[in-house]
C-alpha cells in the first residue's frame, strides 16, 4: 500500500477540527508534485510525536484545508538519546550532515566552531539556522519520524565542554590507539534512557588542546575499527553504530 504524503506543521491554523496551511513551499510541493486534489488523504505531523490523519478538503496556491479524521500520539522510542556535536564543516556539507543524522535518529545537533574550523560560528546566523531548521524537517518528514530533532545555535569549543550527558565522546583520529577506548564496549555499557554526547571534528580534526580540553572535561576518546571516516560520514557511523 502506498504510504500517504506527510507535511510538517510549521506555518498554519487550526480551528474547528481542521488545519489551515499556508506555507507556500508545502502548498507548493502538494499541487505541482504530489497532485494532491479534494478528498485525498494526508499526515500532518507536529515534530514532537503527534501526527493527524486528515482529509484535505480544499488546496489552493494560498491554503490547504485538511480535516483531521484520526489523531496519533507516539512515546519517544526506547533508545539512546544521541546528541551530535558537528564541528562546522566546510560549505556545502552540513545540510547532507543533518539529513543523514536526522534520518538515523539523531535527537539533537550542536554546531561548534573549532581550531581547524575553516568556517565560523559568526557565519551561521539566525537566517541560515533557520534554513537548518527546514533540512532536518524534510529529513524527518522523508523518513516517516515524527519527531523532529533540535538545532543547536553555533557555539565555541569551550561552550560545547559545558554540555552535560551520561556519556562523553570524541572521535579523534590522530591520537594512539592505547589511549582510546573501543566503541563497542561503550555499546555494552548503555541503557535505553542514556544521553550520548558525540564530537565531531572538521575536516581537519581537532588540535592536541581540543583534545585534553575535552579529556579533563570528562570525554572519553573513541576508535572505530574502520578506516579514517570523512567528517560528513563520521557521525553517521558512529550514531547509527550505537542505535542499533
Amino acid at each position: 500500500m502506498k504510504s500517504l504524503p506527510r507535511f510538517f506543521l510549521s506555518e498554519y491554523e487550526y480551528a474547528k477540527g481542521k488545519y489551515y496551511l499556508n506555507e507556500e513551499k508545502i502548498l507548493k510541493h502538494a499541487r505541482k508534485v504530489l497532485r494532491i486534489t479534494k478528498g485525498d488523504k494526508v499526515i500532518l505531523f507536529d515534530g514532537e510525536g503527534t501526527s493527524y490523519l486528515s482529509e484535505v478538503e480544499l488546496l489552493s496556491k494560498e491554503v490547504m484545508v485538511a480535516k483531521v479524521l484520526e489523531k496519533n500520539v507516539e512515546e519517544i522510542p526506547e533508545r539512546p538519546h544521541i546528541i551530535l556535536a558537528q564541528g562546522l564543516p566546510k560549505a556545502g556539507k552540513i545540510d547532507t550532515i543533518l539529513r543523514m543524522n536526522t534520518e538515523v535518529g539523531v535527537r539533537k545537533f550542536v554546531l561548534f566552531e573549532s581550531d581547524y574550523s575553516v568556517v565560523k560560528a559568526k557565519h551561521y546566523d539566525e537566517k541560515k539556522m533557520q534554513r537548518l531548521g527546514k533540512v532536518v524537517q524534510e529529513a524527518s518528514r522523508q523518513s516517516v519520524n515524527n519527531f523532529i530533532p533540535e538545532v543547536a545555535p553555533a557555539v565555541s569549543f569551550n561552550e560545547l565542554l559545558n554540555l552535560k550527558a551520561d556519556y562523553k565522546l570524541i572521535l579523534h583520529t590522530d591520537s594512539e590507539d592505547s589511549t582510546k577506548v573501543d566503541l563497542r564496549q561503550i555499546k555494552e555499557k548503555i541503557r535505553v534512557d542514556d544521553e550520548i554526547l558525540i564530537l565531531i571534528g572538521p575536516e581537519g580534526g581537532f588540535s592536541e588542546k581540543e583534545v585534553n580540553s575535552a579529556l579533563k572535561s570528562g570525554f572519553k576518546l573513541v576508535k572505530l575499527n574502520l578506516p579514517v571516516l570523512r567528517t560528513e560520514t563520521a557521525g553517521m557511523v558512529v550514531s547509527s553504530f550505537l542505535l542499533i
